[in-house]
């Protein structure tokens, strides 16, 4: 949703899909150079990205202050169980995580040293919901200042309030008045049933570059 209101906003130029350079095994510095083609809005105030998992990838706060200063950063954190959750489920549909009832997965992370391949990512999705040990960690790089959680539970209560104040942080007009938080987004798949038909489906998705599956949308036809 976040990014959503920062695309809406008319002071804003934000790419539509994320961008991941500064989280790419073979990043080198300067990267910030070859994503600047990627802006073309001479009148932006303000120019950013998304990456959802940045928060919780270690490497990444060296690479953005090495690059681009200190520039500010927004984190929308969602109730950790909530997230990990959701997260199983999606990767379960990516076929990262076995097939597994969430409760019986999760009891299986929490009480027992499994290091198999197949629990990697279930680790992970343990691990990215720790919020105050990467906060601290991106603070060894980004003055307080610079960095802007967000709650979830305060978009969810009073998303005018919150995206309002969000505007004004960032040095936005705080006047305008969005509308893209109304939709509904990622719903989620949370049938273990079509899990597994889409994870099946996924077999016939060719890989992306960096030779990962993912599932895509339907092109919209534009008459």
């Amino acid at each position: 949703m976040i990014h959503a209101v920062l695309r809406e906003h008319p002071q804003v130029e934000m790419p539509r899909h994320e961008m991941w350079d500064f989280a790419d095994p073979n990043y080198s510095p300067g990267s910030a150079e070859a994503m600047r083609p990627r802006f073309t809005d001479e009148c932006a105030v303000r120019r950013g990205f998304r990456a959802a998992s940045y928060l919780g990838q270690p490497e990444v706060p060296q690479r953005l202050a090495s690059d681009l200063g200190t520039p500010d950063v927004v984190f929308t954190l969602r109730d950790p169980v909530r997230r990990a959750v959701s997260a199983w489920f999606w990767y379960m549909r990516l076929g990262r995580v076995p097939v597994k009832p969430v409760d019986v997965a999760f009891r299986q992370l929490l009480e027992s040293d499994l290091t198999g391949p197949e629990w990697v990512h279930g680790r992970q999705i343990l691990e990215w919901g720790l919020y105050a040990r990467h906060l601290q960690h991106w603070l060894s790089y980004f003055p307080r200042e610079k960095i802007h959680p967000v709650l979830d539970i305060g978009l969810q209560s009073d998303p005018d309030r919150t995206i309002f104040a969000l505007y004004e942080a960032l040095g936005l007009d705080s006047g305008f008045t969005p509308t893209a938080h109304h939709r509904r987004y990622n719903p989620g798949v949370y049938s273990y049933h079509r899990v597994r038909w889409l994870r099946l489906r996924l077999r016939c998705v060719p890989p992306d570059d960096d030779g990962v599956r993912r599932p895509r949308r339907p092109e919209r036809l534009i008459p």
